[in-house]
Order: structure tokens, then sequence, then C-alpha cells
């Protein structure tokens, strides 16, 4: 009796869950799973041994199906992650493009007036030349012009060229209000043209900060510039550009605001973005190149609207310390 029950068992169990464990053994979830089959033509129904083959079946195909996902989503992912990092390298590549030819439309600007100056007084110089009654002191003056002009325009020649040489912040202890005063000077002809007043309160007339001299000024630049253009294209008056620098909380807060046509809430959020421009042939880069500066500098830079209905940037940079 005992041995016919170990051979029911082994005929009815043992065989079939020796097929299983070799089965099983030779498993590798990388190849296509092999199915169990026990072929038990005699069993109508299914009892526990079936039931058990079935789970391992099915946990097969879910674990092959599972993993050719997961292989599916990881090349998905890295082909996607391919793609942005192509897009980034040609956003980087057109944003530089597009910074360069801010810099140059900006140099163009600002070599515009020194340039003129120089033609207009060696014109001038020529003509005095010419004259019968020939005055070597008028000449000296008009002489003494060229030579400033041509300073004035090898300044900005040199400081834009450091500018582009830089790509960490040379900072160093400056006092700003001599800084404001110098970047209103290098726009004095657009400001001239555009008829705009500027008014700088310096009452603390000494304001050390711990700042890149030459990013700061091209800050100055761009903000103020902004300004010009949004005024220049304003009809009122009295156009003016008021500009103030007092501490607080051990910050320097430099505010520039003007009088012009404002911006909308919408306009706000987005003047910081690299290539949005209000303006027809505007490129866009100008306040996000500023924006850039700042923050390079452990600063920030923001805008609202002022009292006046027009625009106000403040810069916040930190005091020496």
């Amino acid at each position: 009796v005992v041995i016919f029950m170990l051979y029911l068992s082994d005929r009815l169990i043992g065989r079939h869950l020796m097929t299983i464990s070799r089965t099983l053994s030779k498993y590798n979830e990388q190849d296509k799973p092999e199915i169990i089959d026990l072929k038990r033509q005699n069993f109508d129904d299914n009892d526990e041994i079936d039931l058990l083959v079935d789970s391992i079946n099915n946990m097969q195909q879910r674990i092959y199906f599972e993993r050719n996902k997961a292989i599916n989503e990881l090349k998905q992912k890295e082909e996607i992650q391919s793609q942005i990092a192509t897009q980034k390298e040609s956003l980087l590549k057109l944003e530089h493009k597009v910074s360069m030819s801010e810099i140059v439309r900006s140099l163009a600007n600002e070599l515009n007036a020194p340039l003129i100056n120089i033609k207009t007084f060696s014109k001038l110089s020529l003509e005095q030349m010419q004259e019968h009654s020939f005055e070597p002191k008028r000449l000296e003056l008009s002489v003494d012009k060229i030579i400033e002009s041509s300073c004035h325009a090898l300044d900005i020649v040199n400081r834009t060229t450091e500018i582009m040489k830089r790509s960490e912040p040379k900072r160093i202890s400056i006092n700003i209000n001599p800084l404001i005063a110098r970047a209103t000077l290098l726009l004095s002809q657009e400001l001239k043209h555009a008829s705009i007043t500027v008014k700088h309160h310096a009452d603390e007339q000494s304001i050390a900060v711990f700042v890149d001299e030459l990013q700061i000024e091209q800050v100055l630049m761009n903000v103020l510039r902004n300004s010009i253009e949004a005024l220049g294209s304003f009809n009122i008056s009295n156009k003016l550009i008021e500009i103030s620098a007092i501490t607080s909380n051990e910050k320097l807060i430099i505010s520039i605001e003007d009088n012009g046509p404002g911006l909308s809430e919408v306009i706000i959020d987005k003047v910081f973005t690299p290539f949005f421009s209000t303006k027809e042939k505007g490129l866009g880069v100008g306040l996000s190149i500023a924006q850039t500066l700042i923050t390079s500098n452990q600063g920030c830079i923001s805008i609202y609207r002022n009292n006046k209905q027009g625009a106000c940037f403040n810069i916040e940079l930190p005091l020496e310390k």
C-alpha cells in the first residue's frame, strides 16, 4: 500500500513538480518565457497543480511584459533627453548669437555720438584752416574735442571687449553714484536726441558695493536704454528719468523710473524673458542680459508700475562688508 501510494504521489505530483522545477531553473528574465505545459489530459478539472502552473506562467508573462515596458520607457526617456540636450544646445547657440547681436547694436549706438563729434569737429577744423583769418586757439579747441571724442570711443570699445571676454564677475568695491553718472554720460547723446531729462538723486555721496564694475555699468545702460526707448515713442513734453540709490538692510537699492507709457501686468511678467520685446525691431535680450549680470553679482532686479504710470526698475546689490 505504501509503495502504491508513493507511486501515485510521484505519478500525480512529483513528476509535475520536477517539470516545473526544470523549467524554472532555465528561466531567464531577458528571454521570452517558456510556457509550462504538464500535459495532464486525464484531468477535466483544474486542481492545485494546474492553478500553480497557471500562476507561474502568468507571472513569467507579466515579468517579461513589465521588463520590456520598462526597457522601452527607458529608451524613450533617453531619446527625449537627447532631444532636449540638442534643443538646449541649439537655444544656447541662438541666445549667444542674439546676445552678440545685442552687444553689437549697443556698441553701434554708443559709438555713434563720439564718431559724429569727431566728424563734426574734423570738418570744422578743416574749414578753420582754410579761412583767411586763421585763429590757432579755435583750431586747438576743435582738436581737443576730437581727442576727447576719440578717447570716449576707445573707452566704449575697450569696455565692450572686456565684458565679452569675462565669464565670471571680477567683484571689487566701488562707489555706485559715480558709476551711475558715467552710465548716464555714455547715453547723453541718446537722451538729448529723445529730449529726456535725467535727475540723479545722490543723497548719499559714497555708497560702496562689492560688484563687477563693468557688468553693473552695462546693466545700468541696458535699463536706461529701455526707458529711453519707451519715452522716445511717448508723446509728452516733459520726458523724465529719475535715478536714486539708497541703502536698506545691508543692501543697495537703485531705482530707475520714468514717466513713460508704463507696462501692463502681462508684459511686466515677461520683460526679463529672453527674446521677448514690445518693440518692433527689438531683439528682446537687453533686460535678459541685465538680469543675468545682476544675478551673477548676487543681486536681483525687478520692475513695477510707479505712481506716474511709468515703469520703475529696482536693482538690489550687496553692500561692501
